[in-house]
């Protein structure tokens, strides 16, 4: 069966409009993440490189959460990013899980084993010798990194997928998935990463995202620019299939 974004994004939506509905009661934009606060929890979502919060609009205090939670089909917007930080607080916050950094799993699984992480991220340079092959995939690639329009020759060959929730934002999850084998292992994992079932369903195996637990000091951060890995009040959290059974 072939995964396209629209399926991806439609059952995101429809999964997080089964939530109770809840007021905006704030919002915040930095130059790295942005949060939407309702009533009960907090959604945080990336911004995407090369776009700007500056001028974008955001979500109107006291409307409704569930109004904003279709934005997500404006791929490549600040818009989409405000659906995904929508999602995430009607889903993240009591969602079911294990307290533990991605980065981790990622080593203990990936040992000796062909592994391909779709996105730079900080952790990434500290683990390449663990592994038997190690790609990094990426937009804008460094000098060790591999352009990500070459993601079908290293895709097929992985063993285990580690890769940016922003792949929710920009268009290109759903061929991700495709290109990957059934038995390759795939996380999800950043800020924008969503508790949602229905990701598991379509071949996510294991989401590690990020829960809110001091408000006043994930808002202050993002306010002062923070990228996500020095922001504090946040902890790590890890779900996969056996966690909802």
């Amino acid at each position: 069966m072939v995964i396209t974004q629209s399926n991806i994004i439609q059952a995101l939506i429809s999964e997080a409009l089964t939530k109770p509905d809840q007021e905006i009661i704030q919002t915040v934009t930095g130059k790295y993440l942005l949060g939407l606060i309702n009533n009960l929890n907090t959604g945080l979502c990336s911004i995407l490189p090369g776009l700007s919060s500056c001028h974008s609009q955001s979500p109107e205090i006291l409307s409704s959460v569930h109004n904003f939670v279709k934005n997500l089909e404006l791929q490549n917007t600040i818009s989409a990013s405000w659906g995904l930080a929508a999602i995430n607080s009607l889903l993240n916050q009591d969602a079911p899980g294990r307290e533990l950094k991605i980065q981790d799993l990622l080593l203990n699984l990936g040992k000796d084993k062909n592994v391909a992480v779709i996105g730079h991220f900080p952790f990434v340079e500290k683990m390449g010798s663990q592994f038997k092959n190690f790609w990094v995939l990426e937009k804008n690639p460094g000098p060790e990194d591999i352009h990500e329009h070459m993601k079908n020759q290293f895709l097929p060959r992985a063993d285990i997928v580690a890769l940016t929730a922003t792949t929710l934002l920009n268009n290109s999850l759903g061929e991700i998935i495709n290109l990957t084998r059934k038995d390759c292992v795939k996380m999800m994992l950043g800020p924008s990463t969503p508790m949602a079932s229905c990701l598991l369903d379509m071949g996510i195996d294991h989401l590690g995202g990020a829960l809110v637990q001091d408000r006043n000091k994930v808002v202050q951060g993002i306010k002062k620019g923070l990228p996500f890995r020095k922001l504090e009040g946040v902890k790590f959290t890890i779900q996969n299939r056996n966690d909802l059974n």
